[in-house]
Parts: structure tokens; sequence; C-alpha cells
């Protein structure tokens, strides 16, 4: 999420920054985790993703409920490289929260894994990730 505007449900879930993507791949010796899918899979039902020009319109579980309606999501979804771990933090309320890696959990949830491996980054490193 570089420099864009973000809902308020987002701003109060804890994440109350905008990160950049890029500088969170840079992140290195991050040690990566198996978790269980069902600790973050609560960022289902997030109006996160857009549909065309509507932003902040669509749930990830919409998508996975209604696949065929939304090609875009599902063109990543089915190209998300689940080799990649998915990027964490806490959130102010002290819940995993994804950075990066929404549409692999989609895969992983439809391909009915049970665990997924992460890294959890630290609020202290927020820094290194804004702009």
């Amino acid at each position: 999420m570089n420099n864009t505007y973000r809902p308020e449900f987002i701003k109060n879930s804890g994440l109350d920054f905008n990160w950049n993507k890029s500088k969170i791949w840079e992140l290195k010796n991050i040690p990566i985790e198996d978790i269980c899918v069902s600790e973050i899979e609560w960022q289902l039902d997030l109006l996160f993703w857009h549909d065309g020009d509507k932003k902040y319109c669509v749930s990830p579980r919409n998508v996975l409920i209604d696949i065929e309606k939304y090609p875009k999501h599902k063109d990543r979804i089915f190209t998300a490289d689940t080799d990649f771990p998915i990027d964490l933090m806490r959130n102010i309320e002290g819940k995993l929260e994804i950075l990066d890696g929404l549409h692999r959990l989609c895969r992983l949830v439809i391909e009915g894994r049970k665990e997924v491996k992460v890294r959890k980054i630290s609020r202290d490193l927020i820094p290194m990730l804004i702009d």
C-alpha cells in the first residue's frame, strides 16, 4: 500500500501507516515459520479489494465464494507463488495482520492447506517500510 487512501476500518485495525511492499520484500534475516491458516483467516472477511473502479468493496471471502465473478483476483490467486512466505505484523490489538500475501492466503485456502509459511515483521521496523 504505497501512500494511497485507506478507509478508516483499515486504519482502525491497527496498521495505521502506509507501507511500501518493495521495502518489505527487501527485508533480510526475518525468520520464516509455520502458523495455522486459522490465525490469519479472519482477514478474508475484510473489504480490502477493488472491483473495477470501485475501491474497498470486495472481501477475499466474496471472491472465494464466487471466483468466476472476479477474473482479475482469480488470476492473481492462481498465479500466486505460495513458496514465498506471507508477511505479517501485529497490529495495535496484537492480532497478526497481513502486509503482503493475501492472494497467496486465498490460494492456500482453496488448496485446503492448514499451515502457512510466514515472516513476522516487528513493529520496530515500521520506519524502514514507509516512503
